[in-house]
């Protein structure tokens, strides 16, 4: 089924699990994912370990939340800038993460800018006179992503992939292009966003950039709260 997001779709993901620990890591596996685990995984499938601890909320005691401020300092920006153009924040907040890791100076090869890698000619479609400028640039790329919007009637795989390669292809050949970093651009914003609403307990909840969380044991019989897919052999944790 084709996923689709509304031009007025404003949704808080929200996942839960029960757990205790307040410690979680970050990580870069060995496929490039970016990874948010309660534990640490083998030697040798880790880059890039972060260790940070979660706090509970002093008003609901029980929510907790990452103390990871890179993603969540552009947190009011993007909501300024999704609500007033009507797109849902965990897309653009996804689409942030795979594009420049929440890094505002972030420049690619290709001389993509800032947070929302705003090409010069998107830039300069969208009035952004300075890209590196966390607040013009969203506001650039949530335009940029309206528009996609409604060109592909709400397709986020083709939104996406137009934001990735380009609207002129992707509106010409009505699909995903077959180019290796499009295709894998797509999966990684899509498995990062998720579904609007996933939750395993109503006991805690975890805010983190709108993916889906699984919790299973894994081979070791070691409880595990992750947003990559489980192993085959990971036995399912009750709900």
């Amino acid at each position: 089924m084709v996923k689709r997001v509304g031009c007025l779709l404003l949704i808080v993901a929200a996942c839960g699990a029960v757990l205790h620990a307040e410690k979680f890591y970050s990580y870069t596996d060995r496929n490039g994912f970016l990874v948010f685990c309660n534990h640490l995984p083998r030697q040798g499938e880790k880059t890039d370990v972060k260790e940070f601890e979660i706090d509970r909320a002093q008003d609901r005691p029980d929510l907790i939340q990452f103390d990871e401020s890179r993603y969540n300092d552009f947190d009011a920006l993007i909501s300024k800038h999704c609500d007033a153009m009507g797109v849902d924040f965990n897309l653009v907040k996804a689409l942030i993460l795979v594009e420049s890791n929440f890094n505002p100076k972030a420049r690619s090869p290709k001389g993509a800018m800032g947070l929302m890698q705003l090409m010069p000619d998107t830039a300069r479609r969208y009035d952004v006179a300075y890209p590196y400028d966390p607040d013009e640039n969203i506001r650039g790329g949530v335009s940029y992503l309206r528009d996609l919007i409604g060109m592909f009637d709400g397709n986020v795989e083709l939104i996406l992939a137009a934001y990735n390669a380009g609207e002129n292809l992707v509106r010409k050949i009505q699909r995903v292009p077959s180019y290796k970093e499009t295709v894998k651009y797509v999966a990684n914003i899509l498995k990062i966003f998720g579904k609007a609403q996933t939750r395993i307990s109503d006991d805690l909840i975890v805010y983190t950039p709108g993916s889906r969380f699984f919790r299973f044991y894994d081979e070791n019989g070691t409880l595990t709260f992750t947003n990559i897919d489980p192993p085959a052999n990971a036995k399912p944790a009750n709900k």
